[in-house]
């Protein structure tokens, strides 16, 4: 009887060590769980993630729902060599949020995401001041840059190459400086040698179907830019809407060229530049080259250097709705080699005083649409069909006798506008032909 007490005594006693020991194992793999949402006071005062497995100390799973969080940090750079945050080749979904980044002298990029996969990275609510580059982004398919704050950044805010399917929100950047300012980096690259030869407030190449909605730039009258306010080259289906660009000029005579602008678009097909503000800018508040299909509508662009629209090499471009104000030189100019352009319902307000306030030169352009029967508005005409300026001989034939009520529409209504307009240019276009043809 003894030995059985003391059997079932010791059974028990076993079978409590272990309920105990699974408990605390239980405890411990809650704690580590919880623990991994923890910020990591830690890490390095610069980050470094070149593998998924570097994500291990930030909290976070990874994955869309729970991406890794780089957050909290205070990151000063020491030399213009240096990299506040540089991610490449990783798979994981991350976020970057709420740092504060600056350089001593002048750092190199603030940060830098290179080679990751698509539709995983994410840069928002980041206060960035005195890189070169505040955001570089290369091979970051539908990269998220939201909500920063860049200020003093010696070449380009964000510049993103092979980056489709990116957006760029609600971002305010302010000041561009010289860069006979900086102390040049000794890196010898290609990226290098890019930040070395152009200039931007924001700049994308090679990114279709990105968006550039809601930002604001104000570079005021200390900054310099080479380049353009929100410059893309060789993208299609881009959307630019909703920014606000001032104050953009140039100081630099080795630097000086003339073809730029608040807006500035080489070799895109099939943008929408719809309701921005575009002013005071240096030498174009929108420019155009070698591009088509491009709508340019419910815009403000005013007191640019040169002109506010030019059309270089450009093809089956809509511009409507826009109010064009106050440039020394033509509103709108088309030299020779565009075509296809047509311009109504646009406010033209003391472009090119004393003078025709736009200029044609170009082919197959109307400056009216035939299917209302109406074309522009012109503060300075007295009456009959308004003359537009250049070689081709163009009339506004039904100039507006008073300004127009722009037209306000919610997001849906405006894509359901949009496509109305491209639309109407195959239309407007096939009318044309025939009656040439008659």
């Amino acid at each position: 009887m003894k030995i059985k007490k003391t059997f079932t005594l010791i059974i028990v006693s076993s079978m409590i060590l272990l309920l105990s020991w699974q408990n605390q194992m239980i405890v411990n793999t809650r704690a580590s769980t919880q623990n991994s949402f923890l910020p990591v006071l830690n890490a390095d005062p610069m980050i470094v993630i070149d593998e998924d497995s570097d994500f291990s100390i930030y909290p976070g799973y990874g994955n869309e729902s729970h991406p890794y969080i780089i957050s909290g940090f205070d990151i000063e750079v020491p030399t213009g060599d240096d990299i506040g945050i540089n991610i490449t080749g990783t798979t994981m979904h991350f976020e970057i949020r709420n740092n504060d980044l600056s350089a001593t002298t002048v750092g190199y990029i603030a940060i830098s995401i290179i080679d990751v996969s698509p539709n995983t990275a994410k840069v928002s609510n980041n206060n960035i001041q005195g890189f070169h580059a505040g955001v570089y982004g290369e091979n970051a398919e539908g990269i998220i840059i939201e909500e920063n704050i860049c200020l003093w950044i010696g070449d380009t805010n964000f510049r993103l190459i092979n980056s489709p399917h990116a957006r760029i929100e609600k971002n305010d950047l302010y000041k561009i400086n010289p860069p006979e300012l900086h102390e040049r980096s000794s890196i010898e690259s290609s990226l290098q040698e890019s930040l070395d030869e152009l200039f931007f407030g924001m700049y994308l190449e090679h990114c279709s179907d990105s968006n550039i909605t809601g930002n604001y730039m104000d570079l005021d009258s200390n900054s310099v830019i080479y380049g353009g306010g929100i410059t893309v080259f060789y993208s299609d289906r881009v959307l630019i809407d909703e920014n606000i660009v001032r104050n953009i000029r140039i100081e630099i005579t080795s630097y000086e060229y003339p073809e730029v602008g608040g807006i500035y678009l080489n070799d895109v097909s099939y943008a929408t530049i719809y309701n921005n503000t575009v002013e005071k800018t240096e030498k174009n508040s929108l420019h155009v080259v070698e591009s088509d299909n491009i709508l340019i509508s419910n815009n403000t662009f005013s007191e640019s250097e040169r002109y506010g629209i030019n059309l270089v090499s450009t093809t089956n471009t809509n511009i409507t709705y826009n109010t064009i104000q106050q440039h020394p030189s033509f509103g709108i100019m088309i030299p020779s080699g565009s075509s296809n352009t047509r311009i109504h319902h646009n406010h033209f307000i003391n472009n090119n005083i004393g003078s025709s306030q736009a200029s044609d030169s170009g082919t197959n352009n109307v400056w009216y649409d035939p299917l209302s029967m109406q074309g522009n508005w012109w503060n300075d005409w007295s009456g009959g069909d308004y003359v537009i300026g250049g070689s081709a001989g163009s009339l506004d034939i039904y100039p507006l006798g008073e300004p127009i009520v722009v037209p306000e529409f919610s997001q849906q209504q405006s894509i359901i506008y949009l496509s109305l307009i491209f639309s109407a240019i195959i239309l407007t276009s096939t009318i044309i032909r025939k009656k040439r043809k008659k």
